[in-house]
């Protein structure tokens, strides 16, 4: 039997520090890969996948809370999507990309991300718990 005594914490993981987003920038994707999950693609899926991210983080997210407020569909951000050619996603053929379940789901998840993160109280939420302080919320 082991003496609790005789237990040690764990040694610390040789990893860098992870570069979390805070304040405005919690809506970008930072290209996180907390699991890992990107290992599991091929090149050309994960190419696909930086698209994505690149397109959201840079065309979505600064926009999309506007969307979100006019109760609008963002219809200037379809022609973007289009020219990803992420479009029906595991299908093969006819202009469809033939990716894997898995990088599909990738590719779904990031687009719906940034939907999710599109109301001010949702910002201020993060913020305030990246900041250790009591949120404000504006029912936005």
């Amino acid at each position: 039997m082991t003496d609790v005594t005789d237990i040690r914490p764990p040694e610390p993981l040789d990893e860098p520090p992870l570069d979390l987003p805070t304040g405005d920038d919690l809506a970008l994707s930072r290209d996180t890969d907390f699991y890992h999950v990107g290992d599991h693609l091929d090149d050309r899926e994960r190419a696909v996948l930086a698209r994505v991210r690149e397109y959201c983080d840079t065309e979505v997210a600064p926009v999309v809370n506007d969307y979100w407020e006019r109760a609008e569909f963002p219809m200037p951000l379809v022609a973007g999507y289009r020219e990803l050619g992420v479009a029906g996603g595991a299908l093969r053929g006819f202009g469809c990309p033939g990716l894997s379940p898995l990088a599909e789901g990738l590719v779904f998840e990031r687009r719906v991300f940034h939907a999710l993160f599109g109301t001010a109280d949702q910002r201020e939420g993060m913020a305030a718990f990246a900041e250790k302080r009591k949120p404000t919320f504006t029912g936005r």
